[in-house]
């Protein structure tokens, strides 16, 4: 009696089929959290763009004869 070792072209069908469904959820995943990621970079550079704005305004009015408590008043 001879055993033949190995998969059928049936079950080497099947097994690429379910890695193909399971894995387009997941590119859905990454392609989602590489968007918040982007959109956290975005809002971090306008938080650190207008910081720099305000900071540019206290140096302008303090340069003026202004203080800080001024500008906040």
């Amino acid at each position: 009696m001879s055993t033949q070792q190995g998969f059928t072209l049936i079950e080497i069908i099947l097994v690429i089929t379910l890695l193909a469904i399971i894995s387009v959820p997941l590119f859905g995943l990454f392609s989602q959290a590489g968007i918040a990621v982007l959109n956290n970079e975005n809002i971090q550079t306008a938080i650190q763009l207008a910081q720099a704005r305000a900071e540019h305004l206290v140096a302008v009015r303090r340069n003026q004869g202004y203080s800080a408590e001024d500008i906040s008043a």
